[in-house]
């Protein structure tokens, strides 16, 4: 099952890679149904906002970290989604210098993929 703990499309300062924070929803749900979460990232999907690239094919990078154990009863769940966040921005980084990603590949917003319509 994947979920999106960011809570709707943010980008920029208001994104997880950009420093914002996630919902404590994601630990709630791995607390409870005691499973492992694996920090993920998607980078290059917001190219199709533009419909000149559905056929230009951009390239889109999906990257996996190492699974987290869920948060303890001891543990507070607003750590542990701060660890989390960290995780995935750790993946990103990775992600950004293995692919070796330029700019126009890192994530924008709708609006600033419209107005540079690419």
């Amino acid at each position: 099952v994947c979920v999106f703990p960011e809570g709707g499309l943010r980008a920029g300062s208001t994104s997880v890679l950009g420093g914002a924070g996630l919902t404590e929803g994601v630990a709630l749900l791995a607390s409870r149904a005691q499973v492992p979460v694996r920090p993920a990232v998607i980078v290059g999907s917001d190219q199709l906002y533009v419909r000149q690239n559905w056929t230009r094919r951009p390239r889109i990078v999906v990257a996996v970290g190492e699974a987290i154990s869920p948060p303890g009863r001891e543990e507070k769940r607003g750590e542990w989604v701060r660890s989390l966040a960290g995780r995935m921005r750790s993946v990103y980084e990775e992600t950004r210098r293995r692919h070796r990603l330029e700019s126009h590949e890192l994530p924008h917003t709708a609006q600033e993929r419209w107005k540079a319509g690419r």
